[in-house]
């Protein structure tokens, strides 16, 4: 659904990335993993159209990304940033219905359909039930649910969401990866994460997305990259992952230590 072609990345002179070729599909939850600095905020900006690449291009229903107006990125497209939205005026709902302004005319009047997917993004979310509710009285788990919500209303065959749980303790954390892996089977989404949890990541993820910090993109499932672990292989991308650190992955936790 959404593929990466050649991606050079980077910024002042420095590359991040160079050549990475990757593929989202539909149906898929993928989880976008490396350290600080190995430039997963930059890939996820890419991937979203707010970044020109170096190189290379992405394309989503094989069409260039680069080619597209804002609007149709955003029927395409849908984004939930680490950063908070301020919107601690607005209820919930008013947020969520936030999402359907791409398909909506000049003055983003909802009309039945737009009411209808709205009402869906609330129920599968398990957002409906405090959907009268301002958002400043929410808890951290529940806005980031809402972020959710806003982004299912939009509609788009693609969700992208950076460090979502960032602001979440461990249940909230699992609660809403669960969410995510749920809404990417049951609704068909193409959805990727970045997060710095490699253990959740391993459980829930259909795909990780390591970055290495070498300038490569690793694209694998859990189950392979943890048996090229547990087999040493030189080149294998978990140990890869924090080389030069004082840490090693340990297979049987599913982390680091």
């Amino acid at each position: 659904m959404l593929e990466l072609i050649n991606i050079t990345a980077g910024y002042h002179g420095r590359h991040l990335l160079e050549g990475a070729n990757a593929t989202l599909t539909k149906g898929e939850l993928a989880t976008l993993v490396g350290a600080n600095g190995a430039g997963k905020s930059t890939l996820l900006r890419i991937m979203s159209g707010d970044l020109a690449p170096l190189e290379g291009e992405v394309t989503v229903a094989g069409r260039p990304l680069g080619g597209m107006s804002r609007r149709e990125l955003a029927r395409l497209v849908s984004v939930v940033n680490t950063d908070r939205v301020e919107a601690d005026a607005l209820t919930v709902r008013e947020v969520v219905e936030m999402g359907r302004y791409p398909h909506t005319g000049f003055f983003g009047r909802l009309g039945a359909d737009d009411r209808r997917i709205v009402d869906e993004a609330l129920a599968v979310t398990g957002t409906e039930r405090f959907s009268t509710r301002n958002v400043s009285t929410l808890s951290d788990g529940e806005r980031q649910k809402v972020m959710v919500a806003r982004a299912l209303a939009q509609d788009t065959p693609v969700v992208l969401l950076d460090e979502p749980t960032a602001f979440l303790d461990v249940a909230g954390r699992v609660e809403l990866l669960n969410l995510l892996r749920r809404l990417a089977a049951e609704c068909d989404k193409a959805v990727l994460l970045s997060s710095h949890h490699i253990s959740s990541a391993l459980e829930l993820s259909d795909k990780l997305w390591l970055m290495p910090g070498d300038r490569t993109l690793v694209v694998d499932t859990p189950a392979n990259l943890i048996a090229a672990q547990k087999a040493a292989e030189p080149a294998n991308a978990l140990d890869r992952l924090f080389a030069g650190r004082n840490v090693t992955f340990d297979p049987m936790r599913l982390d680091y230590r």
